[in-house]
């Protein structure tokens, strides 16, 4: 196999392996908890926000929808769970964070950054 085929194959294996992360992010995402209680306290338009979040392929907007759909503020989550909910997110040294860390890294990881590139 010649270098260009070689570099080609990587680009398409890395492309698609970046795209089956970020699926698995959203899946894990709409299995949570967090989500199911968001999506049962939220109103109508919410909802249909949420849809156009899903539509738009966008990571961020979902999380940052859960968090501001959630009846309880992230203050009223026990630790466990906001642990639990940063494992989910992958977020790094979630296990060492106080409350007050988790809370603070949980908000920053609903900043629109990343999204599944459109097909």
């Amino acid at each position: 196999m010649g270098l260009e085929i070689s570099n080609q194959l990587f680009t398409i294996q890395s492309e698609y392996h970046n795209r089956v992360l970020i699926l698995r992010a959203f899946e894990r995402l709409l299995n949570s908890d967090a989500f199911e209680n968001a999506l049962q306290y939220a109103t109508d338009g919410a909802k249909a926000f949420m849809w156009l979040i899903l539509a738009n392929n966008d990571l961020n907007g979902l999380r940052k929808w859960i968090i501001e759909n959630t009846v309880e503020s992230l203050e009223d989550w026990s630790h466990r769970r906001l642990r639990d909910f940063a494992k989910q997110e992958n977020i790094p040294r979630y296990s060492r964070m106080d409350k007050e860390e988790l809370i603070t890294e949980i908000q920053k990881c609903s900043k629109p950054t990343q999204t599944l590139p459109n097909s």
